[in-house]
């Protein structure tokens, strides 16, 4: 009908970062359709990355009460409260996200973010499990979860989690950053050269390349 045909239309402009049309056409669904969860949740992510973050709240905050059994809708409300920093508030909506829909693959990657902030880190790496669990090839759960094992010092696990990542995806100057950085905490120098061969133009100048040298004056 008319309506879904709008929908398709708000979709694609959305996912095609033309958000402001996007929103102009959320909006105008909702409208009409106020009990529609879809179309809310919607407009409610065009406003958050139109940096319109409290009325994106109160959209959230709608959408829960019309709909309290959505985990979709307290994924949503979870998101924006990590982007305003209120990570407890955020753990929260996550954790009871995750309880209405075990099969939310966003919330698992989104908590572990959580907890990771919260330095709640054997939560964080359990929820990293289950977030690859549901997804294997997502080049940002397998990026997120190598800097997590960086962060806390498991140079191995996170070198083996980017070159996954790496494997998985176009090369990334991120990604690649992330190997030869962990390669070089695993004092790995066969595997930095390789990765500064293979990648000449990853932008490590003399100042920050690592070498047996640099790295022993740390130790």
């Amino acid at each position: 009908d008319f309506s879904e045909a709008r929908f398709h239309q708000a979709f694609l402009l959305k996912e095609n970062k033309n958000t402001a049309k996007a929103e102009n056409l959320f909006s105008k669904l909702v409208s009409e359709f106020p009990a529609n969860l879809i179309y809310c949740l919607n407009w409610g992510m065009c406003l958050v990355e139109l940096q319109k973050l409290h009325k994106a709240e109160k959209i959230f905050e709608d959408a829960i009460i019309k709909h309290p059994n959505s985990g979709e809708a307290h994924l949503a409300m979870g998101a924006l409260q990590r982007v305003q920093g209120n990570i407890s508030g955020a753990i929260l909506l996550l954790e009871k996200a995750i309880s209405l829909n075990t099969k939310l693959a966003d919330s698992y990657g989104m908590l572990a973010l959580c907890y990771q902030q919260n330095a709640e880190f054997k939560k964080a790496e359990e929820c990293y499990i289950k977030a690859l669990k549901n997804e294997p090839d997502s080049v940002n759960i397998l990026n997120n979860f190598g800097q997590f094992y960086h962060e806390i010092g498991e140079y191995k696990k996170s070198f083996d989690l980017f070159l996954q990542a790496h494997k998985s995806s176009i090369p990334k100057k991120n990604i690649v950053s992330s190997l030869y950085y962990s390669a070089a905490n695993m004092c790995d120098w066969s595997q930095t050269k390789i990765i500064e061969n293979t990648f000449p133009n990853l932008g490590i100048n003399d100042d920050e390349r690592v070498t047996p040298f640099v790295m022993l004056q740390y130790e």
